[in-house]
């Protein structure tokens, strides 16, 4: 099994996810968010090439996979998998990968 860790940015990822949820009065559907992407999580650790590669090539080290709108990307480094962005899809996720190079 990889080490497994997750960037900074992705505190920040989840505070607006959360934010979100509390504006609109849906956190039981922020905790089941929440649960789901715990799941997806302990499935990498297993199964750190499930994700499907970022096809683009400035940011081809990523791996995604897709929870509800959210993409979760990572990358699978060594022997670590590491949680870098929890990005909604209507999101520009190249403009917030860009944090990350």
């Amino acid at each position: 099994m990889k080490k497994f860790e997750i960037s900074s940015l992705v505190g920040e990822d989840l505070y607006e996810i959360f934010l979100y949820f509390a504006g609109i009065l849906a956190l039981n559907t922020y905790d089941e968010l929440y649960a789901e992407i715990q799941k997806k999580y302990e499935n990498l650790k297993l199964f750190p090439e499930s994700g499907i590669p970022v096809k683009i090539k400035k940011y081809n080290r990523y791996r995604w996979i897709l929870i509800d709108k959210y993409y979760i990307f990572y990358t699978n480094q060594n022997d670590t998998v590491t949680i870098q962005r929890i990005i909604h899809t209507a999101r520009n996720f190249k403009k917030l990968l860009e944090e990350n190079l």
